[in-house]
């Protein structure tokens, strides 16, 4: 199976948080934050080079989870799926359906921690420049959707088995 629409929509995102990473790179000064409170202050300071660490997590952990997908859609076993007895007594084609749309929706997953880590790369430049004080609130925000995001599409999936399930019978 071949990348989808969001997939493209990730990859992107990529090349752009290491665009924006290369760009603030050279004008960070030789400290910048490492780490940010719940409140959003500094608590700890540490070098330049550090300002990479979100751009390779991102690297690592899209190509995992995009990989992984196209493996689960060959081999279930692969799959931590709700109500996965009710998966795997769907037709094929159901399942596949089923893969497809947790397909998008870890895409979308994807997008929306990109936004993240794109926003914290940002705001720790601002922070390095003595341009803000802390991380900026919006990150509460990001956290938030991506908690209901992920809970929503545990919730979709189940009820798509489900409803898949009934159609069978």
């Amino acid at each position: 199976m071949k990348a989808s629409p969001p997939w493209w929509l990730v990859f992107i995102g990529l090349i752009g948080l290491w665009g924006l990473s290369a760009l603030l790179y050279p004008l960070l000064p030789d400290r910048i934050p490492g780490h940010f409170g719940l409140s959003g202050g500094v608590t700890q300071w540490v070098p330049k080079k550090s300002f990479w660490i979100l751009p390779i997590v991102a690297t690592l952990g899209i190509p995992t989870t995009f990989t992984l997908i196209r493996m689960a859609m060959t081999d279930y076993t692969f799959l931590n799926l709700p109500n996965k007895n009710a998966f795997l007594s769907l037709e094929t084609e159901q399942q596949q359906r089923i893969l497809r749309y947790l397909d998008d929706g870890l895409a979308g997953v994807h997008v929306l921690m990109l936004l993240m880590f794109g926003y914290v790369q940002y705001e720790t430049y601002r922070v390095a420049l003595n341009t803000v004080q802390s991380l900026g609130s919006f990150i509460w925000g990001i956290l938030a959707i991506l908690l209901v995001y992920v809970v929503w599409l545990n919730w979709k999936i189940w009820r798509m088995v489900g409803l898949e399930a009934q159609r069978t019978r």
